[in-house]
């Protein structure tokens, strides 16, 4: 699940240790971030299957602890706090060039990755785990949101409705522009 759903929002960190780490460091500070990254959501993801077994163990078949995490990932979604952990996640330390520091500043900088991306996810992933069927698809939906509002700029926190900004944005300019701007004529025609 973890990299199913997350592995998108990753890009944007992992280009700048790439852009950041000299060309033979590249491989160990990308593995070093993972680690780090992966050992947050490991951690956040115990939790969140110990509520979805209590879900499981309390209301078998029910979709109505399904509804309450829905209910609480919408009024997250709004949140304030989750705008400052999305403008977190999009806030990239600069990393050490050598040695010891250069290791632990790709460590670290997956670590606060985690941490703010589980403190702007753990609400909306919590929802198809909890659904009796249909986890697949509403990872699917769940996973094009998480991504449409990482293509949002930061912003200042507020409560305001976050998701297909953007992404929303992008596609209505597309579809308004004449069919040839969508799909140029062939260069070699």
């Amino acid at each position: 699940m973890l990299v199913a759903m997350m592995a998108p929002m990753l890009i944007p960190a992992i280009y700048h240790i790439w852009i950041s780490s000299f060309a033979q460091r590249r491989a160990r500070s990308i593995a070093l971030f993972a680690c780090g990254y992966g050992a947050i959501w490991m951690a956040a993801g115990s939790v969140l299957f110990a509520v979805e077994f209590a879900a499981i163990w309390l209301a078998p078949q029910s979709y109505l602890p399904a509804a309450i995490a829905g209910m609480v990932a919408l009024v997250w979604q709004a949140s304030p706090i989750k705008q400052r952990c999305l403008n977190q996640c999009h806030d990239h330390r600069p990393l050490a060039a050598f040695g010891v520091a250069a290791d632990w500043d790709a460590l670290r900088m997956g670590l606060e990755h985690g941490v703010w991306c589980v403190g702007s996810c753990w609400a909306i992933m919590l929802f198809p785990m909890l659904l009796p069927q249909g986890h697949f698809i509403a990872m699917a939906i769940v996973s094009v949101l998480m991504f449409c509002e990482r293509l949002d700029p930061p912003k200042k926190p507020s409560w305001h409705w976050r998701g297909l900004g953007a992404a929303s944005r992008h596609l209505s300019l597309r579809l308004r522009e004449p069919s040839s701007a969508l799909f140029p004529p062939n260069a070699e025609a």
